[in-house]
């Protein structure tokens, strides 16, 4: 390609781009949702209590919790977020909660002990949504394998009572929905925060 047509191509090719990553004035694009993109989900297990869940059965985040409820904030403020969905416990509700302020999302509540439901509302959101679901120790793995995802380095013989290490905060599962029939669930592990 000659040079005098290279250069109106590149600057077209640029423009394309700088239209594809700016969204149009006045649309929040952590609600945009693209039908063109398979769903993923982000399993996190709530930040570090102030007290013992055998002790207190809701206590409120630490200090380093709460720290760790920024970090998350930071992490996934740009990851356009389109639902949020926590346990009916403090900690699970304030891990989200700078996360939910920043984005400008209401937590949905479902209750730890209606897994069920919360793997029905998973498998049925729209294409292209980004959803965070804030559980337990018990209920992030039930519920990455009830969505066909994997984790490794568990606690627990059978893979039903398997469960996240007690000190464990800083683990965060995506878990990408098949867009298609046939297509493979795929699962991704990171780390946040400090461990």
């Amino acid at each position: 390609m000659k040079l005098t047509l290279l250069i109106p191509v590149l600057l077209l090719l640029m423009i394309g781009l700088f239209s594809f990553a700016n969204p149009v004035a006045g649309q929040n694009p952590a609600h945009e949702v693209n039908p063109q993109q398979p769903a993923c989900v982000f399993f996190v297990r709530h930040a570090e209590t102030a007290a013992d869940t055998k002790s207190n059965r809701d206590p409120e985040l630490s200090e380093i919790g709460t720290a760790r409820a920024v970090a998350l904030a930071d992490l996934l403020e740009h990851a356009g977020v389109t639902h949020l969905f926590a346990s009916e416990y403090q900690r699970t509700q304030s891990t989200l909660k700078v996360l939910a302020e920043r984005t400008e999302i209401e937590v949905v509540i479902v209750s730890a002990g209606q897994m069920h439901r919360q793997l029905a509302d998973l498998q049925n959101l729209p294409a292209g949504s980004v959803a965070v679901v804030c559980g337990h120790s018990n209920t992030v793995p039930a519920m990455v394998f009830g969505m066909e995802g994997e984790i490794e380095d568990l606690k627990g013989k059978t893979v039903g009572k398997q469960v996240l290490e007690h000190s464990a905060h800083n683990r965060l599962f995506l878990v990408t929905l098949a867009a298609n029939p046939g297509a493979a669930v795929k699962t991704l592990e990171l780390n946040y925060g400090q461990r």
